[in-house]
């Protein structure tokens, strides 16, 4: 994520301003019983990738949404597979970046 995220700040952006850089957590996975078994441990996986993801964004000054804890609450209904999302799941996630976007 820092390579990407210098990569970003460092490209000659040819008659454009720099980027502005947003990191969209990802969403959480549903519970173990409910995964299939190649999902198993998800969620653990993605709590570690978030703590990693925010501490780099702080020290980057980039901007991080979270959409997991936006999720996770009521993933159980947004969810049949524990993995992909429903139209309301990707509308709360729209929503929340929408919202960052329009309030910086």
């Amino acid at each position: 994520m820092e390579k990407l995220i210098q990569t970003i700040r460092t490209t000659d952006w040819i008659n454009r301003p720099k980027a502005r850089i947003t990191i969209v957590s990802p969403p959480p996975y549903g519970q173990d019983d409910q995964l299939l078994p190649k999902y198993h441990g998800g969620d653990v996986c993605v709590q570690h990738l978030m703590a990693a993801y925010q501490e780099i964004c702080d020290q980057s000054g980039v901007t991080f949404v979270n959409i997991y804890d936006a999720l996770k609450p009521r993933f159980t209904a947004l969810s049949k597979d524990g993995v992909h999302l429903n139209e309301e799941g990707q509308m709360i996630i729209a929503k929340s970046i929408q919202n960052n976007l329009m309030n910086p």
